[in-house]
């Protein structure tokens, strides 16, 4: 039985983490140094700890997002930093620790 585990366009792992088979790092997301993965991380999700846990939402330039609205069923973000905007799911974003 093969169970694969997949790194999405544009994610960054630190060094020294460990990813668990099967876990999915979504696009653009970032697992911190010495992260135990042993959930899916959402695109854009900023992860880490022993285990890894859901700490916020980071733009692709590496900056924090923050709400800037909400549309139904997704949360708009943007970036202080360079200005740009990600619709992120409501339930992801309510995840945050």
């Amino acid at each position: 039985m093969v169970i694969e585990t997949r790194v999405r366009r544009g994610a960054s792992i630190g060094a020294n983490s460990t990813i668990r088979c099967g876990v999915t790092i979504g696009e653009w997301a970032m697992v911190g140094a010495g992260s135990v993965v042993t959930r899916d991380v959402p695109p854009y999700g900023l992860v880490y700890g022993n285990p890894a846990r859901l700490h916020g939402f980071v733009c692709p330039c590496g900056a924090r997002l923050k709400e800037a609205g909400r549309i139904s069923d997704q949360v708009l973000a943007w970036c202080a930093q360079c200005g740009s905007q990600v619709a992120i799911p409501v339930s992801d974003w309510e995840a945050v620790e």
